[in-house]
């Protein structure tokens, strides 16, 4: 498995309200040619800070987290969907 990173420039313009992130859990074997869960634990952090390219080296944009959208099942091909929200929303 080998962790790739994708990214994105915002700029002061076109800062979006909502963020949606997405975290692919799945890796390839070569050998048998097919896609694998990642099962190791993440502890996601209550806020992300972005740097906001441009004329503000300084700027950057805070987001909450607000939900967790997580697939419970042994494989990728089986199981369910399964949200957390947070009760102070």
């Amino acid at each position: 498995h080998i962790p790739t990173l994708q990214t994105v420039q915002m700029d002061h313009d076109n800062i979006p309200h909502i963020l949606p992130l997405y975290l692919r859990r799945y890796g390839y074997n070569k050998s048998t040619k097919a896609e694998y869960k990642i099962k190791s634990r993440i502890s996601p952090s209550d806020s992300i800070d972005i740097p906001i390219a441009g004329d503000f080296p300084d700027k950057r944009a805070r987001y909450r987290l607000v939900s967790i959208v997580q697939h419970d099942g042994v494989n990728i091909s089986d199981g369910h969907y399964r949200t957390f929200v947070p009760h102070q929303i």
